[in-house]
């Protein structure tokens, strides 16, 4: 189950119907909320509170050319472009329709950050987007048994399938 009212959703979404996507290496990395949900109560019933952190991300993500493949693989035929081609026509696209569900997330992908010269998605690039340390995470789940799924076709697949059955995603077109 995923919250379709957010970016990645609309992201996925708008990659489906546009046909075209973003050449990029945008990191997807998605954490499975009942291993979320698992670590946490892991970690707080086996570790004594003292300050540290724990970033609960996935060990194994993927970049957004494995999204495309697995679009294409499901029938949409996607193909990719240049970044700046791509911002130019998520910009139209979202002003021509103002509901559309990237609207709200346009910016993020034509205006630089604020107070930067680096833009939204300079920052979310391979070198750029922050690495957030795992050894605390890893170092207390290691004796729960919990293994993070891996960002890989058959986790993307799953969720493109759940989009599809719940209708946030129209079937791909029909081939003539």
């Amino acid at each position: 189950m995923w919250n379709t009212d957010t970016m990645m959703c609309a992201l996925f979404r708008t990659i489906a119907e546009t046909g075209l996507a973003p050449d990029m290496g945008l990191p997807l990395d998605f954490v499975p909320v009942d291993y979320t949900a698992e670590a946490i109560v892991h970690i707080v019933t086996h570790q004594e509170p003292d300050g540290r952190v724990y970033h609960i991300t996935n060990p194994h993500d993927a970049r957004l050319p494995l999204l495309v493949e697995r679009l294409v693989a499901m029938g949409y035929p996607v193909r990719t472009m240049p970044y700046d081609a791509w911002s130019g026509m998520l910009a139209d696209l979202t002003a021509q329709l103002p509901d559309h569900p990237m609207a709200p997330y346009v910016a993020m992908f034509v205006e630089p950050a604020h107070d930067s010269d680096v833009t939204v998605k300079q920052m979310y690039t391979d070198g750029t987007f922050p690495t957030f340390g795992r050894h605390n995470t890893a170092a207390a789940l290691a004796d729960s048994g919990l293994v993070c799924p891996p960002v890989d076709a058959e986790l993307l697949d799953t969720y493109l399938r759940e989009f599809r059955r719940t209708g946030y995603l129209a079937p791909p077109p029909e081939k003539h």
